[in-house]
């Protein structure tokens, strides 16, 4: 099938759209003031990852760009997986024609990845997939055939949305690092990390504010419900207790620290580097246990 046309009517289409997206399309990732600095990690407009060819999703990208989403044009699976790593789609909307026929095996690997095994896909398929006994997640997993009109594809990427928002915050994700809420799980790269309940409690706060700044006396504030630890600088000791645990087989360390203020979750300014614990944080740090309430 022709990519042209995939979307019905598609030059009438792109007229009607251009002529009510104003004089000009403000970038995807700005705020209409101009006074909030834009987040790769957490987007105000919902982030859709349109894989496929360009010559068929960069009509899609103008039209879901002036109807409140943020798209980001990916050309291939594997770009797609790297992608989402740091932009954290809360779609990935999946050309079949980009996979040929190994639309069940690039089902497969979108589910398998940390970074994308709990966004919703919709397909953009050519003849119905029968992907329904061999998808892992066959329940966040959609497809809308084509030529579908624009507007029957937006309804069905913010019915994904909202199923997703459904859940939760039952999961949150950072790179590589999952924790999935009601199970009180955390793992990295698919590796389970062990933490004390404080500690978790205290990556949950980081997790769910990625790239904002906390000061130690806001991380106790956090958790102090959960715990009777009321030294400021014990926050120190905890954060490195964390850092040992999700580094421990080598990968980058993303909480940041900045001086004078305190710590963040984001990635390293310096590209990738190893977690080397302090040895008198280690030694002098206590079993959370005991200082739970």
């Amino acid at each position: 099938m022709s990519h042209r046309a995939a979307l019905a009517d598609d030059s009438e289409l792109a007229d009607e759209y251009r002529a009510g997206a104003g004089k000009a399309e403000m970038p995807s990732h700005a705020s209409a003031s101009g006074n909030e600095a834009p987040s790769a990690s957490m987007p105000a407009r919902p982030r859709i990852l349109l894989v496929g060819d360009k010559s068929f999703t960069s009509l899609l990208k103008y039209i879901l760009d002036s109807n409140g989403f943020d798209c980001l044009l990916i050309g291939t699976l594997a770009d797609a997986i790297a992608a989402a790593t740091v932009a954290r789609p809360g779609v990935i909307a999946l050309d079949d024609m980009s996979c040929g026929d190994r639309l069940a095996g690039a089902l497969e690997q979108l589910q398998r990845t940390p970074a994308t095994q709990h966004v919703p896909t919709l397909i953009m398929a050519s003849a119905p997939p029968r992907f329904e006994d061999e998808c892992i997640h066959a329940d966040r997993t959609s497809y809308i055939l084509k030529p579908f009109l624009p507007d029957i594809f937006i309804d069905r990427l913010r019915g994904l949305l909202r199923a997703s928002a459904s859940f939760g915050p039952k999961v949150l994700r950072f790179a590589d690092i999952v924790m999935e809420s009601e199970a009180h799980r955390v793992s990295r790269g698919g590796r389970c990390i062990r933490l004390c309940p404080v500690e978790y409690r205290i990556l949950q706060h980081l997790l769910e504010s990625p790239r904002k700044v906390f000061s130690r006396e806001q991380i106790l504030s956090s958790i102090r419900a959960h715990t009777q630890e009321n030294a400021v600088r014990s926050i120190d000791v905890h954060i490195s207790r964390i850092r040992k645990a999700l580094c421990e087989r080598g990968e980058p360390n993303y909480i940041r620290t900045v001086r004078g203020l305190g710590y963040s979750l984001d990635f390293a300014p310096d590209g990738p580097t190893t977690y080397v614990p302090r040895p008198e944080l280690v030694r002098s740090t206590r079993s959370c246990d005991d200082r739970m309430g």
